[in-house]
């Protein structure tokens, strides 16, 4: 997103914070501020509305060595 928007979103949408990647993951541990145009308000839990939605995945394993490239087998 362009910086513009980022500034024109500060003022007039909602703010909320996201993971962009697992937690667990190095130089991944603290979640980024994101701002939408959707005013606040009109957002429910997740955030989510008609057109996204973010989720926590439920009983989804952490990322470990066998996980990660390069990826072995067939």
């Amino acid at each position: 997103m362009s910086l513009s928007l980022d500034d024109l979103y500060r003022d007039t949408g909602t703010r909320f914070r996201v993971y962009v990647q697992s937690p667990v993951l190095k130089g991944f541990s603290e979640p980024e501020t994101i701002w939408v145009s959707s005013p606040a308000g009109t957002l429910g839990p997740g955030p989510e509305d008609a057109r996204m939605v973010a989720i926590l995945p439920i009983e989804k394993k952490e990322y470990g060595a066998k996980d990660l490239p390069p990826f072995m087998g067939r």
